[in-house]
């Protein structure tokens, strides 16, 4: 699986030690939250679908909220226990990419 790669595992690996633990996040796979008490917030990377090996690992990143009082959403596909998300790109900031890659150091 193109999610395997040593370089993608490395990536999330020092992110969430770097970046959101410190903040309080904690993390489960590519999705990292902070429960806040009356909501939480979370940041999910979701990996492309033609994401192939020998190529740049490309992913999209969606930022989603949930709200303690309130039941889970149903259907709960895109962002599982979240009650509102929204995909980082041109629709949240004019600055931000559509999407991410991350690379090895022989595709540099």
């Amino acid at each position: 699986m193109a999610t395997d790669r040593p370089e993608v595992s490395d990536f999330f690996s020092d992110l969430h030690r770097e970046c959101f633990k410190p903040r309080g996040f904690s993390r489960l796979r590519r999705i990292f939250e902070k429960d806040e008490g009356e909501y939480a917030v979370a940041f999910q990377f979701q990996g492309s679908d033609w994401n192939r090996r020998g190529a740049a690992w490309r992913f999209f990143l969606n930022a989603g909220i949930r709200f303690a009082s309130l039941p889970r959403r149903t259907p709960d596909r895109n962002f599982p226990n979240f009650h509102a998300s929204i995909r980082v790109g041109a629709r949240l900031s004019e600055g931000a990419l559509p999407h991410y890659e991350i690379v090895s150091g022989a595709e540099r």
